[in-house]
């Protein structure tokens, strides 16, 4: 084979090996492009589902009933343990219906591993504490639907209803501040939320 051919060979092969890795990273610069944008509407979607979630949670906390919740059962469980009878017994609490749909897509479509590693954590905790609190939500539920208020342990009945009530309230705080310091986190201290956590946006600043 003469020396022309197979040079000529050679700039063939080279010029194909090229225009298969151009193409291949073509292909994978798209990708990454693509997979950036899926993870940006992600956080999006989220932060909207925590301000929403943290929204309802606020509103719920200015209701008149909730905050005189705790006084009326007090009054109950006196009249109890007197011997008395209330003449209402009757105790009403409003369920907080929290979303996670957001959280848990994100995760189903992987957007997540391409979010900053210290986001994915914190939104993990926030998920994960909001789930707790569903859980002490439910807590209060049962006890509510299972309260005889008569017999003669209804005292300790509304006792313990008290009990799972004040734990589910301190948990309903600290869940709408641990929103509001996620929200700072993620979108900094321009953030609506950020005179609600001051000290997310310190961290950022000392960052």
């Amino acid at each position: 084979m003469r020396r022309s051919s197979v040079l000529k060979l050679l700039a063939e092969v080279v010029s194909v090996v090229f225009a298969v890795l151009v193409a291949l990273g073509i292909d994978q610069w798209w990708e990454g492009r693509e997979d950036q944008e899926m993870a940006r509407v992600s956080l999006g979607a989220i932060t909207r589902e925590i301000r929403e979630n943290r929204e309802q949670l606020e509103d719920m906390g200015t209701m008149p009933p909730v905050a005189e919740l705790m006084a009326d059962l007090d009054s109950v469980i006196a009249d109890f343990e007197r011997g008395d009878r209330p003449r209402d017994a009757s105790v009403n609490y409003d369920l907080a219906l929290l979303s996670s749909a957001a959280w848990e897509t994100a995760q189903l479509n992987r957007a997540t591993q391409f979010l900053p590693l210290d986001q994915v954590v914190r939104l993990a905790r926030l998920y994960e504490f909001q789930r707790y609190y569903e859980r002490s939500q439910d807590e209060v539920f049962d006890a509510l639907t299972g309260l005889r208020a008569s017999g003669e342990d209804a005292a300790g009945e509304m006792r313990a209803l008290r009990g799972r009530l004040a734990t589910a309230l301190g948990f309903r705080r600290t869940l709408a501040h641990t929103y509001a310091c996620t929200l700072v986190a993620i979108e900094g201290p321009s953030a609506p939320e950020a005179e609600a956590c001051p000290e997310a946006g310190e961290e950022d600043e000392a960052g």
